[in-house]
């Protein structure tokens, strides 16, 4: 099969690009550097305007704090989540190497809050592990706690006490039949459902760490998903989920494009979601390449 044409939601996302080398979430928006951060990385997967991401960088490094984070806003400084994707955006370049380490630092001294685990407790998972939330002084979650695993994981920090007790995390907030949701297993007693997005970010952080049996199930659902999947961040988290454990999908060039095409009805993805969903088409270009 013919490798996805990329050209034209690359240009969508240069169309969000300010004078300053930032990146706005829609068109005409003002800049996010976690929707910068995913941009580059984006850029950099495709191997595209490469004088762009260093500009993006360079503005991405500008808003970073003292302590290593990079936060949503001057006003926000608690809404640190911009620092996830922007501790993978900065990774591997010389220029941003100091701002880079300064993020990993930061992440590892960040932990989510910790409460005493109780009999009657209603939230049906282990309070007391160490993982990441989304905001300074609030609780760990799945989906910051597996970028944040990622981000330690590709410095080489795999052993590190931060990103095993991260794994504990994740693994904790499995659902007893597979798949992940937002943190929770159940509430008050009541078992929650899984989702696409959170599942395939956990399965992703937790490649190479786990055996595949400890996931089976949750890569079971996935793709008994992925039919059904019609927006940007959930296909774009499965797909990067499965093949993050090396699951071919035989149609997901299919399933992209008609999710992007969407766009044509509904309007414009947001540019965080259309560089997931890029990415993901990246990482099926290098399986196929391994196949050949």
């Amino acid at each position: 099969m013919a490798h996805f044409d990329y050209k034209r939601e690359i240009s969508l996302l240069l169309s969000r690009l300010d004078h300053d080398g930032g990146f706005s979430e829609i068109h005409g928006g003002d800049f996010r550097p976690d929707s910068t951060a995913w941009a580059i990385l984006c850029l950099d997967a495709y191997n595209s305007h490469s004088d762009m991401a260093i500009m993006a960088r360079e503005r991405l490094r500008s808003t970073q704090k003292s302590n290593g984070s990079i936060p949503l806003s001057a006003d926000h400084p608690e809404a640190f989540w911009p620092t996830l994707s922007g501790a993978l955006a900065l990774s591997g370049d010389s220029a941003s190497k100091g701002a880079h380490t300064k993020a990993i630092e930061f992440l590892i001294s960040t932990i989510g809050q910790q409460s005493p685990n109780l009999e009657d407790d209603a939230t049906g998972h282990d309070t007391m592990l160490q993982g990441w939330p989304w905001i300074d002084q609030t609780h760990a979650w799945v989906e910051p706690t597996a970028m944040a695993v990622r981000a330690l994981t590709e410095v080489g920090l795999t052993n590190h006490d931060r990103t095993r007790d991260g794994i504990k995390l994740l693994l904790n907030r499995q659902l007893a039949d597979g798949g992940w949701n937002y943190g929770n297993t159940t509430v008050y007693g009541q078992r929650l459902n899984p989702m696409p997005g959170p599942t395939g970010m956990a399965l992703w952080a937790l490649a190479d760490h786990i055996e595949r049996s400890q996931v089976s199930g949750s890569l079971k659902y996935l793709q008994e998903q992925l039919g059904r999947l019609k927006t940007p961040l959930s296909l774009g988290w499965a797909l990067k989920g499965l093949f993050s454990w090396d699951i071919k999908v035989e149609n997901g060039y299919e399933l992209a494009v008609a999710c992007l095409d969407r766009q044509q009805k509904y309007g414009s993805y947001g540019t965080s979601q259309v560089a997931i969903l890029l990415l993901a088409l990246a990482m099926l270009d290098v399986q196929e390449a391994a196949n050949v």
